[in-house]
């Protein structure tokens, strides 16, 4: 080592063949041609040349090589669960008990329909449904083997139902803001919010007949196509909604003129927890 402290560059190197690539090797040596005991007997690599035939072709080790011990690469570690995000034995049960009530009811509004059936009211409502179209669109409508054109229904029908709750809701609110406005008390303002909301508006009778019609039609083609009633889209959504008693006045309401179906309103939450959807579909 020099006096300024620099390890000193060897004066002569090994330049034999490496293994790796054949390229000349870079150890420092006593003399010009010598070799390191690595490449002892090996020729001289030429300067800016390789000598191939002495490089070793080694094959490259892929990355999701096994471990020793016969182990796989260690799976990523799932990042923690935020606190709460656990449910709960109790959640768990309550939730297994809701399913559980929603497919026996499900399973009773069945029995109703293969009532309905055996009566023929399923038949004439068949019959009233194609009445309100043309053949042609009854025909291509008929053919749901899949239960593509029930789901259809029922999602529709659905939105409906819900615009038209949504456009009850805006109304009563425009009428309350404009009654407090006019300087009334907030009490004032919001008894005539909730009032407006409950007034029927010129468009509610078609549009809930048009919604009731979609429902009782889905329950329909399911018949016709012989597909499983617990399956039909149109039947699940009225049960798990609204109850399995609006079913049974839907079903007799559609073999009849379809101008009175918009009577059939949905129960309260308070009868649909007290009787199990037992409750009747009409509006009192």
């Amino acid at each position: 080592m020099s006096r300024s402290g620099r390890r000193r560059q060897p004066e002569f190197k090994c330049r034999g063949p490496r293994d790796e690539d054949g390229g000349p090797c870079q150890i420092g040596v006593s003399y010009e041609g010598q070799r390191c005991r690595r490449h002892v007997g090996r020729p001289t690599v030429p300067p800016g040349k390789r000598l191939t035939e002495w490089a070793k072709k080694k094959p490259r080790k892929p990355k999701s090589a096994a471990r020793p011990g016969g182990q796989g690469r260690r799976p990523p570690r799932r990042p923690p669960s935020p606190a709460g995000s656990r449910i709960s034995v109790r959640e768990q049960r309550a939730e297994a008990a809701r399913l559980a009530r929603q497919e026996k009811l499900v399973a009773e509004a069945v029995e109703i329909c293969h009532a309905a059936i055996a009566s023929g009211v399923i038949n004439a409502a068949a019959d009233r449904a194609a009445g309100y179209v043309t053949d042609d669109v009854w025909s291509r409508l008929a053919r749901d083997r899949s239960g593509r054109n029930c789901a259809g229904l029922a999602r529709v029908a659905r939105r409906i139902l819900y615009t038209k709750s949504l456009i009850h809701t805006a109304v009563g609110r425009v009428i309350g803001l404009l009654v407090i406005s006019m300087g009334a008390p907030r009490v004032v303002g919001l008894f005539a919010e909730q009032v407006g909301q409950r007034l029927p508006l010129p468009w509610d009778q078609q549009l809930a007949a048009v919604a009731r019609g979609m429902q009782a039609t889905g329950i329909v083609l399911c018949f016709m196509n012989d597909r499983p009633l617990g399956q039909c889209s149109c039947l699940i959504d009225l049960v798990n909604t609204e109850g399995k008693a609006l079913v049974r006045r839907l079903v007799a309401d559609a073999a009849k003129d379809w101008l009175n179906l918009h009577e059939l309103q949905p129960p309260t939450p308070r009868q649909l927890e007290t009787d199990g959807g037992q409750s009747e579909g009409y509006a009192a």
